[in-house]
């Protein structure tokens, strides 16, 4: 017999089959019956076939995630690939910006060296040097006052 005609037999006679059994079962002693053994075994069988399926059922739905982590990965990639770029041009003019920075606060520290050292004379009576003014920043202002006269010469740095 093939699993066609198992299945005709099994629709045909199930409706008897599920009164014979419950017969069987209302007396107490169930008998072994071929039809019933084999309706019990093609359950079986369907049940771990129903198993199966979900497991391939499962395995296809993490295919499809490891489908969508993958395709998340590659566009995370990409983006850093261009990213990569615009973050090495930020960095080198951060870089650019710092060594112009150093380079203005040496000259800068020079300047309020040059001014705290003539704020120091001031108090022995010399004017103090305007910062507004860079170029007479360059001379130092020398003043008699027996004279009034005034005489210049370069601060040397």
């Amino acid at each position: 017999m093939n699993n066609t005609q198992i299945l005709k037999i099994l629709k045909n006679s199930i409706v008897t089959n599920i009164e014979t059994e419950t017969s069987l079962v209302k007396c107490g002693s169930l008998q072994k019956h071929a039809l019933l053994n084999q309706i019990k075994g093609i359950t079986e069988k369907i049940k771990s076939l129903e198993l199966i399926l979900e497991y391939f059922e499962f395995l296809l739905y993490c295919q499809k995630l490891k489908l969508k982590v993958r395709q998340k990965i590659q566009s995370c990639r990409n983006k850093l690939i261009i990213n990569k770029g615009l973050i090495k041009q930020r960095i080198i003019q951060k870089r650019k910006k710092n060594k112009t920075g150093t380079e203005e606060q040496k000259i800068s520290k020079k300047w309020n060296k040059l001014i705290l050292r003539n704020k120091k004379k001031e108090s022995n009576g010399q004017p103090q040097i305007k910062q507004e003014q860079p170029a007479l920043n360059a001379y130092k202002i020398r003043r008699d006052d027996q004279q009034n006269q005034c005489s210049f010469f370069i601060i040397q740095a």
